[in-house]
């Protein structure tokens, strides 16, 4: 991992995909885009609390667009994310299409306390 800093600005750029995989106990991070047949708040609510259920979903997002649904998981490669869209997925018959992603490299920002003019103790 390397970081660069920019005024009170840290951008991390991970050498591997994802850093939160590795820390899982996962090699890869991907995007699954998910369109539902059903666009109500209360359908999208519900289908993003049951992923959230696994241990693999990192985060979910309601977006715009062609897609309803953005869910970033970590996997053990395609097979992992083979067998989450089988089990999670492509069993609900609500699902009207999905894309899928890997993640190759991630940059991040992390904004840190201004410490200038502080002193330390």
């Amino acid at each position: 991992m390397s970081l660069t800093f920019k005024n009170e600005v840290v951008f991390v750029r991970c050498p591997r995909p994802g850093c939160e995989s590795h820390q899982l106990g996962k090699p890869d991070s991907a995007i699954v885009k998910i369109a539902l047949s059903d666009h109500s708040l209360e359908s999208l609510d519900d289908f993003c609390t049951a992923l959230l259920q696994e241990e693999c979903v990192t985060s979910i997002e309601i977006v715009t667009g062609e897609h309803d649904i953005e869910v970033a998981l970590v996997v053990d490669g395609t097979r992992g994310l083979d067998g989450f869209l089988r089990d999670h997925v492509y069993s609900n018959d609500r699902v009207q299409s999905v894309r899928t992603k890997f993640i190759i490299r991630r940059f991040t920002r992390v904004h840190l306390p201004n410490t200038r003019g502080q002193r330390t103790r």
